[in-house]
């Protein structure tokens, strides 16, 4: 059964007014929503209503599911608790981060990135035009990532 989740009234607002970025927005806002579903709460208001010790063990759930069911990488549970701690730092909730955080484990590195070789490179810039030449002399100078380049 899907839960119909409300982003509305003043513990949202509180939120999400503090979050600035267009791109951090989307994110934090993703984030809340898939903590209401695992509180199975529709309403932002709902999170703030039991006790801070509560909604401590619940939040140490939520890190055990995230870690062992959805087999997610500590950096994404990282990125959605970050939503949610700042959701109740917002709201005054205050909560033992340190502890909570505690249950997220260590990082893995599942992908084996690395830089380009200059033969790559110039294969590279052999191909393309001016402005994607433009674009890969910027990645390769700067270390910036695709996604953040408009």
């Amino acid at each position: 059964m899907s839960i119909q989740i409300l982003l509305k009234g003043q513990a949202y607002r509180n939120f999400i007014e503090t979050v600035h970025s267009p791109f951090s927005r989307i994110t934090y806002r993703n984030s809340l929503q898939l903590y209401m579903q695992f509180r199975q709460v529709q309403d932002c208001d709902q999170l703030l209503a039991e006790d801070p010790k509560i909604i401590q063990s619940q939040l140490i759930d939520y890190v055990i599911s995230l870690r062992e069911e959805n087999k997610l990488n500590a950096t994404t549970i990282n990125t959605r608790l970050a939503a949610v701690k700042k959701f109740y730092d917002t709201n005054d909730i205050e909560l033992k981060w340190k502890k909570i955080k505690s249950y997220v484990g260590k990082g893995r590195k599942n992908k084996r990135d690395r830089p380009y070789t200059h033969l790559e490179i110039t294969k590279m810039l052999v191909k393309a035009d001016q402005r994607g030449r433009v674009a890969i002399l910027l990645m390769c100078s700067s270390g910036i990532r695709v996604g953040a380049i408009p």
